[in-house]
């Protein structure tokens, strides 16, 4: 039988959505070649450490399995004596999938422990309506994002602010409560929601391990049923978006800011609340401005 071994964080700055994306193009790999039994190695609780837990404090293994049953393909932890190491997978993801359908079908039904979701729920509260904002300014973004572009990271925070406000003053209503998932308040977004009066709140933070609380804040995003604000170029953003899709509630809108590009343009997508999975001939543009300021709008990205 062929066995497989996924190795789920590639690096020391794999977040929670980069593990799942890494398990879920591995599963449509092994769907694609025909590997019946995939070893996942531990899970990252924390950016830039060795801290690690078993794939299942994390993922419900029982419910995962039985869903790969369509597949005939059964998934397991990595044990400590465990030397299945020959067969390292490739780490796949939207776009570098075999087959989109597939990758996103498995994306949005790997199954999470209902602890984290009962967390959720807790905090969420009594709501039955709320935008989300999924807010990408804490430091490792900035880091990361700003040296792509070969800018000052101060001057991509700002930028990247300017753009978050641009979209809360178009598409969220005031009187509607936002919850706004993210690592870092300190930033001007969270000053404009404040002294602009909107109706808002922060998560709480309810473990000491940064992928642990945004397990909970993944949670609470996918039960937007408003506006969802999230960043383009976040596998976090698109896997909130993704579940909230296949809800297929006609209320739901969406707003993808763009933050890494090489170019002066930036974009905002809007996605079909009734697309059963997302490609790029599904995207149209909302707003296309130039450096010069012009707008653009309603344009097919493939045209």
């Amino acid at each position: 039988m062929s066995i497989y071994y996924l190795k789920l964080s590639k690096d020391h700055n794999s977040g929670l959505c980069n593990q799942v994306y890494s398990l879920a193009g591995c599963i449509e790999y092994c769907v694609s070649k025909g590997i019946k039994l995939l070893i996942i190695d531990k899970f990252l609780k924390e950016i830039q450490t060795n801290d690690m837990c078993l794939a299942s404090d994390i993922i419900d293994m029982p419910k995962l399995n039985l869903f790969l049953k369509e597949y005939g393909i059964q998934v397991f932890d990595k044990l400590e004596n465990d030397k299945t190491e020959s067969n390292i997978s490739p780490i796949l993801h939207m776009g570098k999938s075999y087959n989109i359908r597939m990758f996103t079908y498995i994306l949005n039904n790997i199954p999470f422990l209902e602890k984290y979701k009962q967390i959720a729920r807790n905090q969420v509260g009594s709501l039955d309506r709320f935008n989300i904002i999924h807010l990408r300014l804490e430091n490792d973004a900035l880091d990361i994002f700003s040296s792509d572009m070969c800018i000052h990271r101060d001057v991509y925070k700002k930028i990247n602010e300017s753009r978050y406000i641009e979209c809360i003053e178009k598409y969220i209503d005031k009187s509607i409560m936002t919850i706004v998932l993210t690592g870092d308040n300190n930033n001007k977004v969270i000053k404009f929601l404040q002294d602009n009066n909107y109706r808002f709140m922060t998560t709480t933070k309810e473990f000491d391990k940064r992928e642990l609380n945004a397990l909970v804040d993944l949670h609470i995003g996918v039960m937007c049923t408003d506006v969802l604000i999230g960043c383009y170029d976040s596998s976090f953003s698109y896997t909130i978006l993704n579940r909230v899709l296949m809800k297929r509630n006609p209320s739901f809108f969406s707003c993808m800011i763009e933050m890494n590009k090489f170019n002066d343009f930036y974009r905002l997508y809007h996605y079909d609340t009734y697309t059963t999975y997302l490609n790029d001939a599904n995207i149209e543009f909302l707003i296309f401005r130039d450096s010069k300021g012009v707008i653009y709008k309603n344009e097919k990205l493939n045209k």
